[in-house]
């Protein structure tokens, strides 16, 4: 049992298991925390803000019904009175200077300039948008209360009129159905000015002033008179039938609460198996076997900042996501655990619940992965900028003032932010000088330091440019950037001498090839004649004159190389005499390859002038045919046989070009800028009749004429391009 768990546990089948699981949980999570928004926090119906306000409005017009709208004389145009008239038009009332001392009360003195002011038209239209006013308002309160799940009862206690929908109201048992009313589990009990909301008998909303004033005496006076003469229930049915906004209040309320017990248990549930499976998910992840090393995905390789980034990305899509599925796609009603899981909206949100947590889930799994693996510290960014820093950032530099600098200023801000913040008078005085204060330096200093880098920058670029002796001279700056300003103006002196120890080496070299060329001149000059001299000797020996035609042979090859040589130092050095002419290059190219006619004929190569343009330019003839040749004489050594040579010259955007294309005889072993370098050749075995130095010759030669040469390898393909500007 325990081996078959061993093998179990660290497989993939009990990781897939784990992570659907995990899945799941997340799932149940998410949508827990969608219910637990939607249940309100209370027991019933009746506590909701939603019940309590539509209760009062209904109470609100019952109260104006009874106290304003129960006198059938309220519509008679008769009984408005000049007040009202003068208040529904907007009129400032002032007395009248004939009732300024007048003892009536102060409404009936206003109502004498009132009627000095309008006319009898603006009276009459006045009284009649009175009236329809309050026909309509009243048509809005039988409107408000006729539904069928509330019941009210109002009652003049002073003129003993009544305001019910009570059917058991026979006009005498006003003091049974008060009774009844105050038996309720909830009502609301009210005056002519405010209502109280009863549950069980005990006040629960005390509202002051709640009732709602339909009067054109709202704004000007005190609201009603004898408020205690008015008594006002309102309350509702026991049981509740469809038909208005309590119904479907409660109906809605009591199935958010039927899922309450649901919410809690899924989401313990959900959270105990998301910590059991995430658990054992993090134990097992990375890992093979029990003990075994972390082995790393191909996600690993990237930062664990970048995947929290990507993550935060990925996330906040999700998120949005999931806000327009709950308002857009889903119904207004729609619950979790009570609507069918199968639901298009449903599925789509849970898909991404599942989405959100994977992604978490890889974040975490990759830093596991790592911390299983030793290599935690490379992979977490804001690590390996710190011990780079540690390892890098020592000495009194630049980088270690910059970071000393940033720190300091984004530390002594956040204290002078704070203490402005909650500071008073002269603390946050000081602490807003001392921030203004930093932020002057500090910009100061970067700036100062900008100027500075741009100095030894510009400084930089000149020695680049050849200009060793260049020097940076600093006033008022950094001590670390003073620093980095001295040890340029040394790099000047450093490269003039290391400069100065090449040339003297380069010099030495040169000159020693040439002294000991010139050395091996006489004795191989003699070596020659006497050969010479062998050679019109009568030797019977055959074995004779195979000997001395060899030593010929070598002989001649040893002075041409000597030559060579004391060419390669002559065109190196600059030491070799040019004489401009202008001279057709392309006549120049085609008379050397046809003086090269016979040799190449010999290696059963072909020539062929592929495109030939006229182009006149200043060159040495003589060098030039020297290039030619030593190009043609290498072609014919290294080229395969039997094969084509294509030579071109044309003219370029005030450029002169020479290409010349074949085909090598062997694999080149060296790049093609190793080919102009002297003694290298193109095949490793040395066993052909070159020096190495035809190429570097031909280069120097060109360089000197003031034009340039270059090679091109692609395969077999050996190409040479030759370059003079017109």
């Amino acid at each position: 049992m325990a081996t078959w768990w061993k093998k179990f546990k660290y497989s993939k089948q009990h990781k897939v298991f784990l992570f659907i699981c995990i899945c799941i949980a997340s799932v149940l999570i998410g949508q827990s925390e969608v219910a637990l928004e939607k249940i309100p926090q209370i027991d019933s119906y009746y506590d909701t803000g939603e019940y309590q306000t539509n209760i009062m409005e209904k109470a609100g017009f019952v109260r104006d019904w009874i106290v304003r709208y129960a006198n059938q004389d309220i519509f008679n145009p008769d009984q408005v009175t000049d007040d009202e008239i003068a208040k529904y038009l907007g009129l400032k009332l002032v007395p009248s200077k004939e009732a300024e001392h007048s003892s009536e009360s102060l409404s009936h003195k206003q109502n004498y300039q009132t009627l000095d002011k309008i006319t009898q038209e603006e009276r009459e239209q006045a009284i009649a948008g009175i009236i329809k006013d309050r026909k309509e308002y009243f048509e809005t309160i039988k409107t408000n209360l006729d539904i069928p799940n509330i019941e009210y009862f109002a009652v003049n206690k002073e003129t003993g009129q009544v305001v019910t929908n009570r059917s058991d109201y026979n006009g005498t048992n006003s003091v049974e159905i008060i009774t009844d009313f105050r038996q309720k589990a909830h009502y609301v009990k009210g005056n002519g000015d405010k209502a109280l909301l009863y549950e069980k008998g005990e006040v629960q909303v005390d509202y002051y002033g709640g009732l709602e004033n339909y009067y054109y005496d709202y704004d000007y006076g005190k609201g009603v008179d004898y408020t205690d003469w008015y008594e006002v229930y309102v309350t509702l049915k026991d049981e509740l039938v469809p038909g208005d906004v309590f119904y479907t209040g409660k109906m809605n309320i009591e199935r958010v609460l039927a899922i309450k017990e649901h919410v809690y248990v899924g989401y313990i549930v959900a959270l105990v198996i998301l910590i059991v499976c995430g658990i054992t998910w993090m134990s097992i992840i990375g890992q093979e076997e029990k003990g075994g090393k972390g082995v790393l995905k191909p996600l690993d390789k990237v930062l664990f900042e970048g995947q929290l980034v990507l993550a935060m990305l990925f996330l906040s899509i999700n998120f949005f996501s999931i806000k327009i599925v709950l308002d857009k796609v889903l119904p207004n009603d729609w619950l979790p655990y009570g609507a069918s899981p199968f639901e298009v909206g449903e599925l789509v949100f849970d898909l991404l619940l599942i989405w959100g947590s994977s992604m978490i889930l890889l974040v975490l799994s990759s830093l596991v992965r790592h911390i299983k693996n030793g290599s935690w510290r490379q992979f977490i960014g804001i690590i390996r900028l710190g011990r780079w820093l540690i390892r890098n950032v020592k000495d009194e530099t630049l980088p270690v003032l910059a970071l000393s600098m940033s720190l300091g200023y984004i530390l002594l801000s956040g204290v002078c932010f704070f203490v402005f913040r909650r500071g008073y008078g002269v603390a946050s005085f000081i602490a807003l000088l001392t921030f203004l204060g930093l932020t002057v330096g500090i910009t100061l200093i970067f700036l100062k330091g900008i100027v500075d880098y741009r100095k030894i920058a510009l400084g930089i670029k000149q020695v680049a440019l050849g200009n060793v002796k260049t020097k940076v001279e600093l006033k008022n700056s950094i001590p670390a950037m003073k620093e980095t300003a001295n040890a340029f103006n040394h790099i000047g002196e450093g490269l003039d001498h290391a400069i100065e120890e090449a040339l003297k080496s380069e010099r030495f070299k040169t000159e020693l090839i040439t002294n000991v060329s010139h050395d091996l001149k006489t004795p191989l000059t003699s070596i020659i004649s006497y050969i010479e001299l062998l050679k019109e000797e009568t030797i019977d020996s055959r074995v004779v004159r195979e000997y001395i035609a060899i030593l010929d042979e070598r002989s001649h090859r040893l002075k041409q190389l000597v030559e060579d040589l004391v060419d390669a130092s002559k065109a190196a050095t600059g030491n070799i005499q040019v004489e401009r002419a202008v001279t057709r290059l392309d006549q120049l190219v085609i008379q050397s390859v046809g003086e090269y006619t016979d040799r190449l004929e010999v290696q059963h190569l072909t020539s062929i002038f592929s495109k030939i343009e006229e182009a006149s330019i200043a060159i040495d003839s003589r060098h030039m045919c020297r290039v030619m040749e030593n190009l043609l004489s290498n072609i014919c050594k290294y080229a395969m046989p039997n094969t084509r040579i294509y030579i071109e010259v044309y003219t370029r955007q005030e450029k002169v070009y020479i290409a010349i294309k074949n085909i090598a005889k062997q694999p080149l072993s060296v790049e093609a800028e190793e080919l102009l370098k002297r003694f290298v050749r193109g095949e490793a075995s040395r066993t052909t009749e070159g020096s190495g130095l035809g190429l570097a010759i031909a280069k120097s030669l060109v360089e000197v004429q003031g034009g340039m040469l270059s090679l091109e390898v692609d395969g077999d393909l050996f190409k040479v391009i030759i370059t003079f500007p017109l």
